[in-house]
């Protein structure tokens, strides 16, 4: 009699045990959700529609890091945050824009400024041949985005954000004239009634 009764405790033991994991993997599992998971979905920001959020502002600081680091520059990460939130609004504007505004960025564009970019500089490239310049350059893009840890489509929609910031900077500096409309004054024909002496002061200070 005392047998049966040793398995039913001693299962119900291991039972009670296993629940207790059971139950402290999932308290483990709900803090990294909250801690880790939920913070990379909290809403940053929305730009007419387009939502992004934490966890898309945290990988553009790491790109942009990253980016900095393989090109030999360095990166202010207390400032970084706020310049990348603020491309990333910018980018966005621009991008639902650029239609409307005929601005466009073709595939060729996009390949030529990512070779003009991972192309070896001048001392480098002394003494070789266009081919061989031509497969250093593919070979660099490759090693870059294996460091960034970024696939080729998400590079090269950076690129063409960026170069549509450029055609915008381009077409404001041409709308804007050079020199804006002057008017030379040398006489002002006033009534006697007038406030000549307030005049005569603003004009000479002006």
């Amino acid at each position: 009699m005392q047998q049966p009764v040793l398995r039913r405790r001693q299962k119900l033991t291991i039972g009670l045990l296993g629940l207790s994991f059971l139950l402290v993997v999932s308290i483990f599992v709900a803090g990294y959700i909250v801690v880790f998971v939920m913070p990379h979905r909290e809403l940053v920001v929305k730009v007419d529609g387009v939502e992004y959020t934490r966890g898309d502002l945290v990988e553009l600081v790491r790109i942009r890091q990253k980016s900095s680091e393989f090109m030999g520059g360095t990166f202010d990460a207390s400032s970084g945050i706020f310049e990348s939130l603020q491309l990333m609004v910018e980018n966005e504007v621009l991008m639902q824009m650029a239609p409307s505004q005929g601005i466009f960025v073709s595939d060729e564009e996009i390949d030529d400024q990512i070779a003009l970019i991972m192309r070896p500089e001048k001392q480098m490239a002394l003494g070789k041949s266009e081919e061989q310049i031509a497969r250093e350059t593919s070979e660099r893009h490759l090693n870059y985005l294996n460091t960034i840890q970024i696939d080729e489509p998400t590079h090269r929609l950076l690129v063409q954000k960026a170069i549509l910031r450029e055609k915008f900077r381009q077409q404001v500096g041409e709308s804007v004239p050079f020199l804006a409309e002057q008017v030379h004054l040398f006489r002002i024909v006033m009534p006697q009634t007038g406030e000549m002496d307030i005049m005569q002061v603003k004009y000479e200070d002006a």
